[in-house]
This record gives C-alpha cells, sequence and structure tokens, in this order.
C-alpha cells in the first residue's frame, strides 16, 4: 500500500543531461571529435595538465560572460572566440585558424560527440507513457539536435537549458523556470542529477532530488537517494 501511495505522490521527473543520460564520447565536453583528429590522439594529454586545467579556467569566462545564447549560429560565433582563446595556450599544437574554426565547428555542430548510456532512451520512454518528464541542463542550443538524433526530444514534455536563463544550476531562477513549465508542483517532481551541488539547489527548491552515479562509487556523504543508472529509478519511485 506504501508502494502505491509513494508512486502517486510523483508526478514528473526531471532529468539533467550530462552525467545523467548522456555523456562527451572524447571524455571532455570542451574537447570534441575534430580536435581529436587534428591533435591526434598521443597528444592529448596535453589536455590533462596543470597548465591546461588553467586555461580551460581562464577561456570558461568567455562563455561564462554571455550565457544567453538561442541558436547554433550563436553558438558557433562564441566557440569560435573560445578556441581561438584556447589554442593560445598549446602554440605546440601548431594549430591554424582554419583548423581552430574546424574544432569550433564541429563542436556546435557534430552531434556524435554526444554519447547516450544505453539505458537513457528505454527508460525515458518508459517513464514519458506514466509521468510527465523534462530537462534541466547547463548546455548550449545545440543539444537539442542531438537529443533528436537519438529520438529522446520528444519524449520531454518541457526542456530548459541554462543558455535560454543565462545561468546555471545550482543558481534558483534555473529550478524555477523549470518548475513554472511542469504542470506538478515543485514537491511531486523527482530531479535526478550526478552533481551533488545541483541537488542542494533543488532541494532547496523543493524538489525531490536523486543522484545518479553511472558508474562512480556511493556517496556516503551525500544525503539523497542515491541510483547506479537511470533504469534503476523506476524501483527507487516506490521509496521516496
Amino acid at each position: 500500500m506504501f508502494y502505491r501511495r509513494s508512486l502517486m505522490e510523483i508526478k514528473s521527473m526531471l532529468f539533467d543531461l550530462g552525467g545523467t543520460l548522456c555523456f562527451p564520447v572524447t571524455g571532455h565536453w570542451l574537447v570534441p571529435l575534430k580536435a581529436v583528429e587534428l591533435i591526434g590522439n598521443k597528444n592529448l594529454n596535453i589536455f590533462y595538465t596543470e597548465h591546461a586545467k588553467a586555461a580551460f579556467f581562464e577561456c570558461s569566462r568567455i562563455l561564462n560572460d554571455n550565457q544567453l545564447l538561442s541558436t547554433e549560429e550563436e553558438e558557433f560565433d562564441q566557440f569560435k572566440i573560445y578556441y581561438n582563446n584556447l589554442f593560445e595556450y598549446f602554440p605546440e599544437l601548431n594549430l591554424s585558424k582554419k583548423q581552430i574554426e574546424q574544432i569550433a565547428y564541429d563542436k556546435v555542430f557534430n552531434t556524435m560527440n554526444f554519447g547516450f548510456y544505453d539505458d537513457a532512451y528505454s527508460s525515458v520512454k518508459e517513464l514519458f507513457e506514466k509521468y510527465e518528464t523534462g530537462v534541466l541542463s547547463d548546455t548550449w542550443p545545440s543539444t537539442t539536435s542531438a537529443l533528436k538524433r537519438v529520438g529522446l526530444y520528444s519524449l520531454f514534455d518541457h526542456i530548459t537549458y541554462s543558455c535560454e536563463i543565462g545561468v546555471c544550476k545550482p543558481n534558483k531562477k534555473m529550478y524555477a523556470a523549470a518548475i513554472s513549465k511542469s504542470n506538478a508542483a515543485a514537491q511531486n517532481i523527482v530531479f535526478i542529477d550526478d552533481l551533488k551541488k545541483n541537488l542542494d539547489g533543488a532541494k532547496e527548491s523543493g524538489l525531490q532530488p536523486v543522484l545518479i552515479r553511472n558508474g562512480s562509487p556511493y556517496d556516503d556523504l551525500c544525503p539523497y537517494k542515491q541510483i547506479d543508472k537511470v533504469s534503476e529509478i523506476r524501483q527507487l519511485l516506490g521509496k521516496l
């Protein structure tokens, strides 16, 4: 009886994307496939040094200072600036302006940069048949094309991107925007994310947070319900 009553209390499922339903196929969201092709696998370690960490941090200001984007063309213009600045920190790669623009183009327009977890489509489809479903993600306009490629886009009743709001999670504006698009009250919405700080923000906004690990160890310090993969959410729903 408790199990059935718990299920009835949940009316909406809200998903993060990166680390929840999808992942970067190269292992780094800002190192697209074209960069791997031009730089070569043997040189990729250059992006995992302290120098690279500092470079990504400095150049992130280009992305953070203008988070409001509505089209892939605007996104492409932003990433052309971003990568031109980023590769100034790596002169040893000797990339031409044309090659850097190719990397920016690939980042935006090549949906194969997105990998999707094996259970993502089937799990969302099953939930879509019983609940309202939505997306709340820190991402860019081009993400829509990737969702459409694998058939996920049509399985969401509403979608909220950070590029639409101009801020990222855990800013409360993100959660408020998603809640405003939902037909459910905040307390009847389950939010699944792979970062505790984002779940903290969700909790403060009245949502029911769930941590997804996708292969990471169990987090003993996280106070929220945890699942290893998205297909486990159906079993967990009765325990919320």
